[in-house]
């Protein structure tokens, strides 16, 4: 995809999302609570939505990491076009008195001029086109009131990314590497254990980008966004060690963490519940499985055979489960894994519900209580984000308002606007593209609302 224009902003909001799951602090969130929600990543930008009752930090987990690399251009030509006269809107859409006609404003292919650059129609079509071949390729209906739903959305978040760059600019906000780099040291090492960069980087590979697409993504988006909210609201955002500490005393069952293994598996899959697998046949996948078990205790690379021959979507990663709870597994498998130690494998194949495992734990956290001091970096940096949520959509609205954006005459397609627009809001996020399903290991615990992993 060629298109980038729009990316800048969206790693702004997105990686405001990613904050509110970044820092784990030792702390495995109830079912009472929820999660608190950035801004959504396309959502018109000027739409704050309702904050949380309650807010719990999460566990470490990587942000999307499309980033925008190269600023816009416009090229600006210096011949006055003085016919015919187009009217001049705010965000909210409201006719105004005509302004001075902009220099290019009739230019071919101009659908707004804001603060006297252009924004195109390739721009959006560039953005707009791999969205609807998506749609096409998934077999979904693209109707043309939907296509002009999604120019509305994408046109306003051109229209938002091209500001916030302008105050960048206006208040010379720049991210260093070493800023980058300091942000991702502070956030590791606060961690429960510390994490290493290695295993943060295989975690962001494992959903589907790359550890240097997420670092420019933090420069020009959570990073440089946090830098430009100090400078305009310096009181607003401001967190202190007494937050934290009130934070912490009301969410202390968030730091209370339970006992917790790493593990590694092959699975030869032969589900009990498939009417089609008949007894012969799990009869033979347990002796697979049992030749596997073989070959690891004779010495062969777990990693290279879970690759080779596991039914498990994770045998991508080698076989790799991460870190997991006891009842986040069926029970045999966690009986099986939480009586073995770091480096063990088990004596003999583990039968589940989903076929026959092999199991290598690679690694323990034993129950415990994460302190204030060790917790109290990362709640710092949570609340200030928690701060920004709020800041951001209020702040765009406000520049938003204050910008000169004008339409060329005859100008069919108009940016989203949630308050007075005539345009109709659609019912959900034309702009967010549902997010590929995440290989759960085929050992997780069945839910009763939900089909169990390894289950279409």
């Amino acid at each position: 995809m060629k298109g980038k224009k729009m990316k800048k902003y969206f790693a702004v909001l997105a990686s405001l999302a990613v904050l509110a799951v970044v820092f784990s602090m030792g702390c495995q969130p109830k079912e009472e609570s929820e999660e608190p929600k950035a801004v959504a990543q396309a959502e018109p930008a000027a739409e704050q939505k309702e904050a949380p009752k309650e807010a719990t930090p999460a566990e470490v987990k990587p942000a999307a990491t499309e980033v925008k690399t190269e600023p816009v251009k416009v090229e600006v030509k210096q011949e006055p076009v003085t016919q015919p006269q187009p009217v001049a809107v705010k965000a909210d859409v409201k006719e105004a008195n005509i302004p001075e006609l902009p220099v290019d404003i009739n230019k071919p292919g101009v659908l707004v001029n804001v603060n006297g650059v252009n924004i195109t129609q390739d721009e959006l079509d560039e953005i707009i086109k791999p969205m609807l071949d998506a749609r096409q390729e998934m077999n979904q209906p693209t109707s043309e009131t939907l296509v002009d739903q999604y120019k509305s959305q994408v046109l306003d978040n051109l229209i938002s990314e091209l500001l916030i760059d302008q105050q960048y600019k206006a208040n010379n906000i720049t991210v260093t590497d070493q800023d980058v780099n300091d942000y991702v040291a502070k956030m590791l090492s606060a961690q429960d254990p510390p994490m290493p960069e290695e295993d943060f980087k295989k975690m962001i590979e494992t959903q589907g980008g790359t550890y240097e697409q997420w670092k420019q993504m933090m420069r020009d988006g959570r990073l440089k966004m946090q830098k430009l909210m100090e400078v305009k609201f310096p009181e607003e955002t401001k967190v202190s060690e007494e937050d934290a500490k009130k934070f912490y005393d009301e969410n202390s069952r968030y730091f209370n963490k339970p006992e917790r293994v790493r593990a590694s598996h092959i699975l030869v899959k032969a589900e009990k519940d498939d009417p089609n697998v008949t007894p012969e046949m799990r009869a033979a996948a347990k002796v697979k499985a049992e030749g596997l078990l073989k070959k690891v205790k004779d010495g062969a690379d777990f990693a290279e055979l879970a690759k080779a021959n596991s039914d498990c979507p994770s045998k991508e990663r080698g076989g790799d489960l991460g870190f997991f709870e006891r009842n986040a597994m069926v029970q045999e498998f966690s009986d099986a894994a939480f009586k073995m130690q770091k480096g063990q494998i088990s004596e003999n194949v583990v039968e589940t519900q989903f076929g026959y495992h092999i199991i290598m734990v690679t690694d323990r956290n034993e129950a415990n209580v994460t302190g204030f001091d060790k917790a109290k970096v990362n709640i710092m940096d949570y609340l200030k984000t928690r701060k920004m949520q709020t800041l951001v959509p209020e702040f765009l609205k406000k520049i938003k308002d204050d910008a000169k954006i004008v339409y060329p005459p005859g100008s069919t397609i108009r940016a989203y606007q949630p308050a007075t627009s005539t345009i109709r809001k659609p019912a959900v996020d034309l702009l967010k593209q549902p997010k590929p399903a995440t290989a759960q290991p085929s050992t997780a615990k069945p839910d009763a609302n939900k089909p169990a992993a390894g289950q279409k």
